[in-house]
């Protein structure tokens, strides 16, 4: 179920509507996936094929490992650059929140 002021009708095209401002890109992405993530499920939004495979069996025990070397910084980078994203929906400066 879709919580109250969440709008998805543009969820395709990486745009969401949430209590009255237009979010874009990676950020409204981010933002379903903490309120509704059940929404980016099944067809609706394609996702790279094993991209959670590699990132779950690449980027978790390398993260562990730099942690342990001090490098917990290094690793968070690294963590962070390999969550598969959409296809179709790429990072870009624009991804923010744009007032009603």
């Amino acid at each position: 179920m879709v919580p109250d002021g969440l709008d998805l009708d543009r969820l395709e095209e990486g745009v969401v509507v949430y209590d009255g401002r237009e979010i874009r890109g990676q950020a409204a992405i981010d933002l379903v996936m903490r309120r509704c993530p059940e929404a980016l499920e099944g067809r609706r939004l394609r996702w790279a094929r094993n991209a959670w495979a590699f990132h779950n069996l690449v980027a978790h025990p390398l993260l562990q490992l730099l942690h342990w070397a001090g490098l917990t910084k290094l690793g968070l980078r690294i963590h962070d650059a390999t969550v598969p994203r959409p296809s179709g929906l790429r990072r870009s400066s624009s991804d923010e929140a744009v007032g009603p």
